[in-house]
C-alpha cells in the first residue's frame, strides 16, 4: 500500500482496473493450466489487493468526515431558519441515497477517531429527531439506512435501536413534541413495535413516561397531544405495556405522571377525573392490568378503544390505585364518594366496591412501595370512612363485606394482623354486620375466620382465623350460644344482648 500512497483516489481506482484487466489477460491465456493459473493469481494480485484496501480506507476516511460535517450541520441548528436549515440537511441525506451500506453507516453514525460507535450508542437519527424534524427528513433517513434484521439494542446497523441513554428516536420525538405523523412513522417503521417498550432493564422511562411527563406534554397542543396519546396505547397490543412500569428516577407509572402534569396546569382533582386525556390512559391503564391477569384476552387493534371506554370510571380508579400514593388516592376517592361525588351521579356504574377490594387477592401482583402490603386495607378505610353505608351492601350472593372479609376459604389472607385489620375497619362501619347469618355458609360472622373446606384447593396459610374469630365474638357473644343451639331465629329481633362498642367514626 505504500506504493499508492502519493495516489489520488482517481489514479487508484484507474490503476487497480489496470492490474484487473492484466491478470485477468493472463488467466485466459493460461487455460486450462491450474498450475500455471495458480501461479499467475500469487504472483499478480498482490498488487491489485494492495491497491483495493488501500481504496477501501479512503473510503473509510470520507465516511468519517461525512459523518463529522452532518453533526457539525446539527450544532448549527438555531442559526438557519427552520425552513432553509431542513431543506439543506435532506439534500446532504439525499447525497448518500446511492453510496454503499458501509459507506452510509459511517456516515450516518457518531465517530470516534478511526472508529464508528456501534451498539446502543448514538446515531444520526436520535439527534435529528431531538429537532422535532418535519416527517420528509426522517423518512428519507429511514429509507437510506442499512437494512437490519430486526430490532437489537446491540444491532450495528439499527438505528431505531437504543442510544447510551436507552432512548429510541421514538422517544427523543414525543419528548420534542412530534407530530402525530412522525410518530406513526417511526412506529411503523419498528416492525416488532419494541420501540413502544422499556429499551431493557435499567432502563429510565418507556416512550408512555417520556409522553406524559410535564415537559412533554408542555410542547403539545391538546387536540395532537390526544391523537399521540391514544395512537400510541392503541398500536400496543401485547399484554406487558409499561403502562403499569414505575420508572427511575421518580418511580412514577405514566398515569401518575399525566395526573401531575395535569395538575401543575392548575385542574382540580374533580377536573383532572373530567380530563378526557387521564380518563383514557386511566382506562387503559386498567385495561393492561386486566390483560397482564388474563382476565381478558388480547383484543385487536380496531377493538381495543372500544374495549377501554366500556370499563367504568370507578373501577378503573380501584384497580390503578397502586399508581398513585395516598394523598392522591385520599382526593380521588373524596371525588366519588364525598356527598355529590362523582359516584352517586353516575348512578352506581360500579357497584359493590368494598365488597371487589376485599375479593382482590392479588393486588401484590402490581404493588405499590408506598403502600406495601396493606394497599387493601388503605382503600377499604378510605372508602368507607366517606360512605360507610357501603359495608351495609350485600352482594348478589347476600354476604355483606364483612362475610368477605371474614371468610378463610374466599379471601385467603397470610397474615392475621391484616384480616384482623380488615375485619375491624368494615365491623366499625357497620357494627350489626356481626349478627347476620352468612347466607352462603349459613354460618355466622365470627366462625367464617376459622373454616377450612378440604376440597377447596386453599393453601395452608398462616392465619389460622383464631385472632378475628375472637374479635367478633367480644362484639356479639351472645351469636356462640345462637350458633351452638342450631338456630338462627331471634338473631335480629329484640333479644336481651350486651351493647355493642360503638365505633369511633373518622372525621
Amino acid at each position: 500500500m505504500s506504493d499508492n500512497n502519493g495516489l489520488t483516489i482517481i489514479e487508484a481506482i484507474e490503476m487497480a482496473q489496470r492490474q484487473l484487466d492484466n491478470l485477468k489477460e493472463k488467466v485466459v491465456a493460461a487455460g486450462d493450466d491450474k498450475i500455471t493459473i495458480a501461479s499467475i493469481i500469487d504472483t499478480q494480485s498482490e498488487n491489485t489487493i494492495d491497491c483495493m484496501h488501500w481504496l477501501l480506507y479512503q473510503s473509510r476516511r470520507t465516511a468519517e468526515q461525512t459523518s463529522r460535517d452532518l453533526y457539525s450541520f446539527l450544532d448549527n441548528y438555531t442559526t438557519w431558519p427552520k425552513s432553509m436549515f431542513w431543506s439543506h440537511l435532506h439534500k446532504k441525506l439525499k447525497c448518500l441515497e446511492k453510496a454503499s451500506k458501509d459507506f452510509r453507516e459511517g456516515s450516518l453514525s457518531k465517530q470516534r477517531g478511526n472508529a464508528v460507535l456501534y451498539g446502543s450508542q448514538s446515531k444520526l437519527i436520535h439527534e435529528i429527531c431531538k429537532l422535532n424534524p418535519p416527517v420528509h427528513v426522517v423518512k428519507l433517513l429511514l429509507d437510506i439506512t442499512p437494512d437490519n434484521d430486526g430490532y437489537n439494542d446491540q444491532s450495528r446497523y439499527d438505528h431505531l435501536a437504543c442510544d447510551r441513554s436507552y432512548e429510541n428516536p421514538l422517544h427523543k420525538v414525543v419528548r420534542a413534541g412530534g407530530s402525530i405523523e412522525l410518530v406513526k412513522l417511526l412506529v411503523n417503521a419498528d416492525v416488532d413495535k419494541k420501540s413502544l417498550k422499556r429499551s431493557k432493564e435499567g432502563a429510565r422511562s418507556s416512550v408512555y413516561h417520556v409522553l406524559t411527563a410535564k415537559a412533554s406534554k408542555a410542547k403539545y397542543q391538546p387536540n395532537e397531544y390526544s391523537q399521540v396519546l391514544k395512537y400510541l396505547v392503541l398500536v400496543d397490543n401485547t399484554n406487558d405495556s409499561p403502562l403499569l412500569y414505575d420508572t427511575k428516577p421518580d418511580n412514577k407509572s405514566p398515569i401518575a405522571r399525566l395526573y401531575h402534569s395535569l395538575q401543575s396546569e392548575g385542574l382540580s382533582d374533580f377536573d383532572i377525573l373530567q380530563n378526557e386525556d387521564f380518563v383514557f390512559l386511566l382506562k387503559a391503564t386498567c385495561h393492561s392490568f386486566l390483560l397482564r391477569k388474563k382476565e381478558i384476552s388480547i383484543p385487536a387493534v380496531d377493538c381495543k378503544l372500544s374495549e377501554i371506554n366500556k370499563i367504568p370510571l370507578l373501577q378503573a380508579c380501584l384497580v390503578c390505585s397502586t399508581c398513585f400514593n395516598k394523598e392522591v388516592v385520599g382526593k380521588i376517592m373524596e371525588c366519588f364518594f364525598s356527598d355529590g361525588g362523582i359516584y352517586w351521579k353516575t348512578k352506581n356504574e360500579y357497584s359493590h366496591p368494598i365488597h371487589k377490594l376485599v375479593l382482590a387477592n392479588d393486588w401484590e401482583f402490581y404493588i405499590n412501595p408506598h403502600y406495601g402490603y396493606c394497599h387493601k386495607q388503605f382503600m377499604v378505610e378510605t372508602i368507607l370512612n366517606f360512605a360507610p353505608q357501603f359495608a351495609e351492601q350485600k352482594d348478589h350472593e347476600g354476604r355483606l363485606p364483612l362475610h368477605h372479609a371474614a371468610d378463610s376459604v374466599r379471601v385467603p389472607i397470610q397474615d392475621k394482623q391484616e384480616r384482623l385489620s380488615l375485619v375491624q375497619t368494615i365491623w366499625e362501619a357497620y357494627p350489626d354486620a356481626a349478627n347476620d347469618i352468612d347466607e352462603e355458609t349459613k354460618l355466622p360472622a365470627f366462625a367464617l375466620p376459622s373454616r377450612f373446606e378440604a376440597d377447596c384447593n386453599v393453601p395452608k396459610y398462616y392465619d389460622d382465623g383464631t385472632s378475628s374469630t375472637f374479635f367478633l365474638l367480644r362484639q356479639r357473644p351472645e351469636m356462640l350460644a345462637i350458633a351452638l343451639g342450631g338456630s338462627t331465629e331471634g338473631v335480629n329481633s329484640s333479644v336481651t344482648r350486651p351493647q355493642p362498642k360503638r365505633p369511633r367514626h373518622k372525621k
